[in-house]
């Protein structure tokens, strides 16, 4: 057994020097760097630098750690292990690390047996132990009690194990990890072991499900706890324990991600939330832990709110009583303020005067500025960063918002606040200089909107349809006050296009914008006009190609200027042809920085994919095939011409009633030079009444007796009032001008005739053409739609329809009494 162990080490020590080569070391003044992670190593190299003070032997496959592995390694003062198999560390493995302060043994098979007592005896010095994500079962107290200069330690939580002697020896220990965590109790007597220690810092990530209210007073020197991802567990619970923390000046308190694996919701009672003040506590983070209510006098209730400075709500589901925003300006020394992405939208109150916090502030909003909506809010005074972005607010407008008390501020997020259009102003923000207002919709915008913002440098606006809402902005007033501005994010918007003036305002402060994700096909803006701007992105668009122009302004300017200007184009819609030559080129040779390597993808001259590079080392294939199609354009446009003229020719006869329609119109112009009138000219007749010869009879008898002589309407007929003379499609022409209405009285034979049909061709032209209700006709037989012209079916819906029955057509007593005399009068007249 002995010689076979003689050669098993043997030949580990041979694989593991012909293995050391892989290693890198890097040598930083004093420091000297030997990287050895994942290599494959099956046992320590033998041949590591002996003045190495960094060793990283990270994710190798190391399952013994043999005695002497690190002799001759005296100045390691931090040595890697985490993710090597290792299962078992023989007691001397350590010895000769003399000066290590720092071991990381995390995620490995480690256990109970695996750390022998003295392990650590040569390591008198460690301050920095990581033994997490391991196998304890139990606690390794006897090599703990070695470790008394132990600083930092992580370490396994095991359920049903008390803190024992090891951990009371740790009298240095500032910072306490478990990973992974599976306490599920915390009781008073839990960290009784660490009342003598110097813990400032405290994770506790576990499963835990109980807490007693007094666990945390033994840990006198605590200034940061962290517990979070206990998912059993509601936060109104683990409040309790900052009862062991009381009148304690505390750096932070980490609750976040609590109470998850319920659908219900928690809320927190005013004396839950006030004893957040109990401790003097600079942040609180309160992440989605599933808060609905959070009772109204809580603020007020706390000792030391004026310790409080950060403080983040955010991925609950507040919607009850919001009256905990109206007491948040008694928190006097708070900068920082995330309520962001609550489930609900939080629930209108009515203003009322309260003895914690006046009546200085108005959430439902009761004045009105230029006939809208204003609310109020009071912001602590202090504050310098307020992010309430997607808190589900929808279906309403923006109303004009003023904030006081915001003096100090300097950063505001609205983003995903689906407002329903972006038609109020904010007021009150003097020193804001970031603002993002992403994800609102300002189709309807105000230009006004964020003007009020004098100090304003960063503009973030993204996915807000500003094409619309800009559309008409030719002088550039949305950005017009804003004269500071420096960063610009307008990326995802839908522009096509930019009004020349858009940014005249910011020619000479902005140094970004970016304008990615729209549908820009061509260089959007005159670079020329900026002095300061140094990048642009235009990533995402719908580009084929740089105009020369455009490559012109861009190297004039970055010459001129004198600034290292950067355009990003990735994933535009860039094309490799005849076209885009100069393009190609330029891509290559120019000195604007450009992103991706200047390799883009693009559609070659065959129509497949290729990239600009590949293009640029093959433009003479590119222009000689360029060359070879100047002929074969020839001869497409040539059969273009052709195929228009036939198409010319088809349309025409399509449209030959249209034609001919405008043919008149326009010879009658000319005819009169007259200029043609609109819809508030002076008609020459109420109607013009289209009919057939048979149908004479009852026309020029009870129509015109009921129409002019009985209400004095002035119609004209085609047998009494066409100009002698005259060709007839002119006098025809000629009525529909000068009527108002055209009655079209259809019978059987009016369908028959095809001057009745050019009357009825005529009249629906002009009703086109002014847009607007001039026909009337009136049915003399029974005729169903089908029946009727195709024309007249096609505008059937548009068209004012009367069918005269038995009675009225054999009317010959002038008795007008029927409804049907009614109904024909309005329509002529209106």
């Amino acid at each position: 057994m002995k010689v076979l162990r003689i050669v098993y080490v043997v030949s580990i020590f041979l694989i593991s020097k012909s293995l050391s080569s892989k290693c890198t070391t890097i040598r930083t003044g004093n420091d000297v760097f030997t990287d050895c992670h994942g290599r494959g190593f099956r046992n320590v190299p033998r041949n590591i630098p002996n003045d190495t003070t960094y060793l990283d032997l990270s994710d190798n496959k190391l399952p013994v750690i043999l005695n002497f592995s690190f002799s001759g390694l005296k100045n390691v003062s931090s040595l890697k292990l985490s993710s090597s198999q290792i299962s078992v560390i023989e007691s001397k493995a350590f010895s000769g690390l003399v000066k290590l302060t720092s071991l990381d043994l995390h995620n490995n098979s480690l256990g109970i047996h695996s750390l022998p007592d003295h392990v650590f005896d040569s390591s008198s010095v460690l301050r920095i132990l990581d033994l997490s994500q391991n196998y304890f079962r139990q606690y390794p107290e006897k090599v703990l009690e070695k470790l008394s200069n132990l600083e930092r330690l992580s370490i396994n939580g095991i359920n049903n194990q008390i803190f024992g002697n090891g951990f009371r020896s740790l009298r240095k220990l500032i910072y306490l990890n478990f990973d992974p965590c599976i306490i599920t109790r915390i009781d008073n007597n839990t960290f009784d072991a660490f009342k003598n220690t110097q813990l400032k810092e405290l994770i506790l990530e576990c499963k835990v499900t109980y807490v007693e209210v007094g666990a945390l007073s033994p840990l006198q020197s605590l200034e940061s706890l962290d517990i979070s991802m206990n998912l059993h567990v509601r936060v109104s619970n683990l409040l309790e324990l900052l009862n062991g923390l009381i009148d304690r000046n505390i750096t932070s308190i980490n609750f976040r991600h609590n109470f998850r694996t319920s659908a219900a919701t928690d809320v927190l009672l005013a004396s839950q939330f006030s004893m957040l003040g109990a401790v003097c506590v600079k942040e609180v983070d309160l992440t989605r832990n599933q808060i609905s209510v959070i009772q109204a006098g809580g603020i007020h209730l706390m000792k030391h709110k004026q310790c409080l400075e950060k403080l983040i709500l955010k991925e609950n589901e507040i919607s009850g009583e919001r009256t905990i925003l109206l007491e948040m300006v008694q928190l006097i020394s708070l900068r920082w303020l995330d309520i962001s992405n609550q489930a609900m939208i939080l629930v209108k109150t009515k203003v009322r005067k309260n003895k914690y916090y006046g009546r200085r502030l108005d959430i439902t909003g009761t004045k009105y500025s230029s006939g809208r909506l204003t609310y109020y809010f009071q912001l602590p005074h202090n504050l310098q960063y307020l992010d309430i972005s997607y808190i589900g607010v929808k279906g309403t407008g923006l109303s004009n918002i003023n904030l006081t008390n915001a003096d100090k501020l300097d950063n505001m997020n609205l983003a995903g606040n689906k407002f329903k259009h972006c038609l109020g102003h904010f007021y009150g923000l003097p020193h804001l200089q970031t603002i993002n207002i992403s994800d609102f919709n300002c189709s309807d915008l105000d230009l006004n909107m964020i003007s009020f913002m004098p100090n304003l440098k960063t503009l973030i606006s993204r996915r807000t349809h500003l094409n619309v809402g800009l559309q008409n902005d030719v002088n550039g007033d949305f950005l017009k006050q804003l004269l500071g501005l420096k960063h610009i994010d307008f990326s995802d918007n839908g522009f096509v296009t930019f009004n020349q003036n858009m940014f005249i305002s910011q020619y000479r402060s902005l140094i970004s914008l970016d304008l990615s994700k729209n549908k820009f096909s061509k260089f959007p803006i005159h670079i020329s006009k900026f002095s300061t701007l140094m990048k642009l992105n235009l990533v995402q668009n719908q580009i084929a190609l740089l105009q020369k122009s455009d490559m012109k302004q861009l190297e004039n300017y970055q010459r001129e200027n004198n600034i290292k200007f950067e355009l990003l184009l990735n994933d535009n819609h860039f094309v490799c042809n005849c076209d885009s030559i100069d393009f190609v080129k330029w891509l290559q040779e120019t000195k604007v920085t450009l992103d991706k390597n200047r390799n883009y993808s693009c559609v070659y001259i065959d129509n497949s994919l290729k990239t600009t590079v590949y293009a640029y080392k093959h433009l003479e294939f590119i222009e000689s095939k360029c060359l070879s199609k100047i002929w074969l354009t020839i001869t497409i446009i040539l059969v273009v011409v052709f195929l228009f003229i036939f198409t010319a020719s088809v349309i025409a006869y399509k449209y030959r009633i249209t034609l001919h329609f405008w043919y008149l119109h326009i010879r009658r112009r000319y005819r009169h030079y007259t200029a043609l009138e609109g819809d508030s000219k002076e008609y020459k007749y109420n109607a013009f009444v289209a009919y057939c010869n048979e149908d004479e009879e009852w026309v020029c008898g009870p129509l015109v007796n009921y129409l002019e002589k009985t209400n004095g309407l002035a119609l004209c007929l085609h047998d009494r009032d066409f100009a002698a003379g005259k060709l007839i499609m002119d006098n025809i022409i000629d009525a529909i001008f000068e009527s108002k209405k055209v009655v079209l009285v259809i019978s059987y034979e009016f369908l028959k005739s095809s001057w009745c049909e050019f009357e009825l061709d005529m009249a629906r032209m002009k009703m086109f053409q002014d847009n607007r209700d001039m026909l009337v006709v009136v049915l003399l037989d029974k005729l169903s739609i089908l029946q009727m012209p195709i024309s007249l079916q096609r505008i059937w819906n548009k068209v004012t329809c009367l069918e005269v029955d038995e009675t009225i057509c054999t009317n010959q007593n002038d008795n007008f009494e029927h409804l049907f005399w009614k109904r024909l009068y309005e329509a002529v007249v209106m």
